[in-house]
């Protein structure tokens, strides 16, 4: 056992929730934990994990995460908040925010080439997301499902426009 173990670190304060490789930089390991912190490890240095940016307010206690499976620098994490974050790893930052909560969506931040699409809406009503996944075909696609088991929603995103979700 003592063989397999490949780190014993401190960085995460919470429980970790989630884990995954980049499915295109296999040496890139994503972890999220419940209090809102993300953490990216080179596992060819595995001492020094970094951040994909500014620790979010929106991301309390996260319930999973995902990479974007065409795309190697984004990663998607989502919280028992509501929101989904992408997040780019290249420039160390959230561009963009979903949040679903039935009739009202919102959106903020930008996607690709510096873009900013703003929209208003706090989504009130909205329940925690607690699976997140790309679409191993579409880049811009990502689907997020919720908490509620009395009503279970599974929504569909492109986040070219993610003022809403596609119908």
């Amino acid at each position: 056992a003592e063989k397999a173990l490949l780190l014993r670190n401190t960085a995460h304060s919470g429980n970790v929730r989630g884990l995954q490789f980049n499915p295109i930089q296999n040496n890139l390991l994503a972890s999220a934990a419940t209090n809102g912190e993300i953490f990216i490890w080179d596992l060819a240095k595995p001492d020094k994990p970094y951040t994909p940016g500014t620790k979010s307010p929106k991301m309390e206690e996260i319930t999973h995460l995902a990479w974007n499976n065409q795309v190697q620098h984004i990663l998607a994490t989502s919280s028992t908040t509501g929101y989904t974050l992408i997040w780019d790893l290249k420039n160390k930052r959230e561009v963009m925010h979903l949040s679903y909560a039935g009739a009202t969506a919102s959106l903020a931040g930008g996607y690709g080439m510096g873009s900013m699409n703003m929209a208003t809406g706090l989504g009130v009503g909205r329940r925690g997301i607690t699976a997140v996944a790309w679409n191993p075909d579409m880049a811009t696609q990502i689907i997020t499902a919720s908490e509620d088991d009395n009503n279970p929603v599974i929504v569909v995103w492109d986040v070219r426009n993610a003022h809403a979700p596609e119908k």
